[in-house]
């Protein structure tokens, strides 16, 4: 399955250089290698937390499948229009806290 059009791999840099904190809904993390702080939406927090939690390189599918479940087809449309994991992973690339290679 091709969820947003992505072909790609990924994970995160250095999971255990990442500071994490969390409440009442906002997240923010450290990245100790670059001593820069982000603030992540729920959405993007639960991306790169699972990609924190996996020891090799994710594949989009594979990570959309855990997002989304088994039949992401299932979910309304306003979820899907609002829920793209591409733009969540090219921000979360920016901004170094993800890395990616091609397929």
């Amino acid at each position: 399955m091709d969820v947003g059009g992505l072909s790609r791999q990924w994970r995160a840099v250095e999971p255990n250089l990442l500071v994490w904190h969390g409440w009442d809904g906002e997240f923010v993390v450290y990245n100790e290698i670059t001593a820069s702080t982000h603030q992540l939406e729920p959405v993007m927090a639960a991306v790169l937390q699972l990609l924190c939690n996996e020891q090799s390189l994710m594949e989009s599918e594979v990570l959309a499948t855990r997002l989304f479940g088994e039949n992401p087809e299932k979910m309304s449309d306003s979820t899907i229009a609002t829920f793209s994991l591409e733009p969540i992973l090219t921000e979360l690339e920016r901004v170094g806290l993800v890395e990616s290679s091609a397929l």
